[in-house]
């Protein structure tokens, strides 16, 4: 089976759009990964006290919903609150 290629641009464009409506970030960065795919740094106060586990539920739950099945061609997230340094 061979893997999906996307479009970087488009993708990344839809992407950022998704996590600025649905979390209201910070501080949101995007970067290109392998066949196009999308890598996510996303800071948003509303991640303060939720464990990894709930911020990346939060993170896909606003992907999928305004994404659909293009949610695949985001590979990485990395959610931080405002309270909490970046790694």
């Amino acid at each position: 089976m061979e893997a999906a290629t996307y479009d970087y641009p488009v993708l990344a464009r839809r992407v950022r759009q998704a996590l600025r409506a649905g979390l209201h970030p910070t501080k949101l960065r995007l970067s290109q990964g392998y066949l196009g795919r999308v890598h996510v740094l996303v800071r948003t106060e509303e991640f303060n006290g939720l464990s990894e586990n709930a911020k990346q539920e939060r993170v896909w739950e606003v992907l999928k919903r305004t994404l659909g099945a293009d949610a695949q061609g985001v590979s990485l997230v990395l959610p931080y609150g405002t309270d909490e340094p970046e790694e």
